[in-house]
């Protein structure tokens, strides 16, 4: 083919492009010229997809011309051309590859029919069905249904042989018919092409074939066939968004009703008037108590005149209201749904024919138990029972009711440590007073010494049966006492500076100091107790200790011999104060209990990873009934009382701290031979922190020790 054959695709009633090898334009015919506003003077030369093409088209219709050129001699394709106007026009291509006499690529020839509008009348199709793919329905001008697809098979339920040729009534509340029709005939006679139905009204309701309404959001479209308009409607189910539109409300307007509230009887009020109007047409509300025992019943139904008629079964006890329903719950902790409550049920629910004439009145069609749980402790049970006829509960509704549960759970759990906590504030008020009272009795108390130690061991039995009260009790006490000890502590030394005392009067201003000291480490001890066992725990600052300096203050702290026998390398990373604070309680512990005349022995040598430390007294041993308790809180290694009058904190103290560092320590007692063996990690880990003693202390061993060497 030569230049001067061109002219032939002059005649051709179609868009003919001639490229060279090279892709630039050779020829175009005047059909391209007259669609593009380009004359051929002005593209030849050029290739076309640095003017003609919209970006995102230029590589594929690069890539078919490489095939046509190097494997089929004819390929198909279609994109858009973009108009010297600027005007998208959609070009259908045939692209043939003609060659040289040796047979190589010589042009290639691009033949096109412009077909843009019927491209817009499938891009019109393609968007009506993309507005909503559940289901599209074309009627005629007498507004029959000529189309029915299975979407709307599936939410109308249907099929397309059932409506094929009916009225579209068919498939509208009879409510909403007349008000249907205007508006479509409107549509129809109109000038707008499509329309989103939702412009005049928000939300449509379509019609099932069960009867059950539901709500839509739809839009319709025309088409002009043949002088006939073809209507095309395209629906979306929203059931289910407004499903989830109604949990948001539901979980919102609860979060505010609770938030404004923490009283324990207006929180079941909130939650009970919130089910009713949004998901029940009545609610049992069944909590236990903190004390383990079932709270009254509390019933909610959303029509006030049936009241009586709830409580007459709300009044039966918890476990005894349903055995087939809320008995599984209470005992699995899991949620129970009955989807259709038969007369059978209405039978195995009623406790007597009283009961069951009263269930029959409020004629319960479906139920959910779901169990009230908060960080996985039974509260109670919520009840949600519907009586509407079109109101069946399905597993949807049962994760909602679980979710709602799950939060009221938290707030009756708060409501009730509020409860508590007044109860508690109630409480210390009242000791607080009784406080006043005995320290203005203080003197009188004095002249009966013997009578006030027998009030304080029933005292102590009935400390033991409220400890957490003692120990909040305690700490509170505690923190609170040091500022006033302090005080006497500097009001003595200041006395002792001042001078110009007798003796007896430094005598007694020595024994207000060391009393004062005396009760500043008491003190001490029961902050630490207090923070161990409400979860405080001994926060440690470890860094490089050697441990013999540690024992070496240890020894020069007591005035009783202490003999030291250090090997090896004791280095690590503990806390010094701390540790020292651990070492000095089991040796103040083993020098009080030596026998007269003995040494106390601190044994230390490494091994591996680890610093083993040994605290060795001879004397009586610790009987066999206190040496599993050796380590409690207010517990006497002997019988009888200390000497040094300390609270029996100190071997508890030490095993805390030697835990909080991921250490062990355990107590052996054998032959009138006492050791305490503690066991360091000489890196523990950073973090490390005892959460509280309910966690286990260490274990103490009966029999000899294996020889930690």
């Amino acid at each position: 083919m030569t230049e001067s054959d061109f002219k032939t695709f002059e005649a051709v009633g179609a868009l003919v492009v001639v490229l060279d090898v090279d892709h630039q334009i050779v020829y175009w015919n005047q059909a391209c010229s007259d669609l593009t506003g380009y004359a051929l003077e002005e593209v030849r030369d050029r290739r076309f997809w640095e003017f003609l093409l919209v970006p995102e088209e230029v590589d594929p219709v690069r890539s078919a011309l490489a095939l046509a050129r190097t494997g089929d001699r004819i390929s198909r394709v279609a994109n858009y051309w973009v108009t010297k106007a600027g005007e998208r026009r959609w070009i259908a291509w045939s692209n043939t590859v003609t060659t040289d006499p040796d047979g190589g690529p010589q042009y290639c020839i691009k033949t096109g029919i412009d077909r843009t509008e019927s491209k817009q009348v499938e891009d019109r199709l393609a968007g009506i069905i993309g507005i909503a793919d559940d289901a599209i329905i074309s009627i005629d001008n007498e507004q029959r249904i000529t189309m029915y697809n299975r979407g709307a098979e599936t939410i109308f339920g249907w099929s397309a042989a059932e409506v094929m040729g009916k009225s579209l009534d068919i498939l509208i509340p009879e409510r909403f018919r007349e008000v249907h029709r205007q508006r479509v005939r409107g549509f129809a006679s109109g000038e707008m092409a499509a329309r989103q139905m939702r412009e005049r009204t928000p939300v449509i309701f379509g019609l099932r074939k069960s009867g059950e309404e539901f709500p839509a959001q739809a839009a319709i479209s025309k088409l002009d066939i043949d002088g006939a308009k073809l209507l095309t409607v395209s629906l979306r189910d929203i059931t289910k968004e407004q499903q989830r539109e109604r949990e948001r409300h539901v979980f919102a307007e609860l979060g505010a009703a609770l938030a404004a509230t923490i009283d324990y009887d207006e929180t079941l009020a909130c939650i009970g008037h919130l089910i009713v109007q949004n998901l029940a047409d009545f609610v049992i509300l069944d909590v236990i108590g903190g004390d383990g025992k079932p709270r009254p019943t509390k019933v909610f139904h959303r029509e006030p005149s049936q009241r009586a008629h709830c409580e007459s079964f709300g009044r039966l006890p918890l476990d005894r209201w349903h055995p087939s329903a809320v008995t599984p719950v209470v005992e699995s902790k899991q949620a129970r749904l009955l989807a259709e409550v038969t007369l059978q049920d209405l039978e195995s629910l009623a406790r007597n024919e009283e009961h069951l004439r009263a269930l029959r009145a409020l004629a319960p069609r479906s139920l959910m138990v779901v169990p009230l749980l908060a960080r996985g402790n039974l509260l109670g049970t919520l009840a949600f029972i519907s009586s509407h006829p079109t109101r069946r509960y399905g597993q949807h509704d049962l994760r909602l009711a679980e979710d709602l549960a799950q939060r009221a759970a938290l707030a009756i759990e708060n409501a009730q440590l509020y409860e508590e906590a007044r109860r508690v504030s109630d409480d210390l008020r009242e000791a607080n007073k009784q406080m006043g009272s005995a320290t203005i009795r203080a003197q009188e108390l004095a002249d009966a010494a013997e009578a006030a130690r027998a009030r304080a061991e029933e005292s102590e039995r009935e400390l033991r049966e409220v400890a957490e009260f003692r120990e909040i009790f305690i700490g509170i006490v505690s923190h609170d006492l040091r500022n006033p000890i302090g005080a006497i502590n500097l009001s003595a030394d200041s006395l002792i500076r001042l001078g110009d005392l007798s003796e007896r009067q430094k005598k007694a201003v020595g024994r207000i100091i060391s009393s004062s000291g005396r009760m500043n480490r008491m003190i001490h001890d029961l902050l630490d107790l207090t923070r161990a066992r409400l979860g405080g725990g001994f926060p440690l600052e470890p860094r490089p200790v050697d441990l013999r300096e540690v024992c070496s203050h240890l020894v020069e702290e007591f005035e009783a011999p202490i003999q030291l026998e250090l090997e090896g390398d004791l280095a690590g990373n503990w806390d010094p104060d701390r540790l020292t604070e651990a070492l000095s309680n089991i040796a103040r512990n083993a020098v009080e209990h030596a026998a007269p005349g003995t040494a106390v022995v601190v044994r230390a040598h490494g091994e591996g990873p680890e610093v083993l430390v040994e605290v060795v007294n001879q004397g009586d041993p610790i009987p066999e009934d206190v040496l599993p308790f050796i380590f409690d809180p207010f517990r006497q290694a002997r019988r009888k009382r200390s000497a040094t009058g300390n609270l029996g904190l100190g071997l508890y103290i030490a095993n805390q701290i030697v835990r909080s560092g991921h250490g062990t320590l355990v107590a052996y007692s054998v032959d009138g031979t006492t050791t305490f063996l503690m066991r360091l990690p000489r890196h523990p880990p950073v973090a490390a922190q005892i959460q509280s003693a309910s966690a286990g202390g260490a274990q103490p061993v009966r029999g000899a020790p294996d020889s930690p060497r």
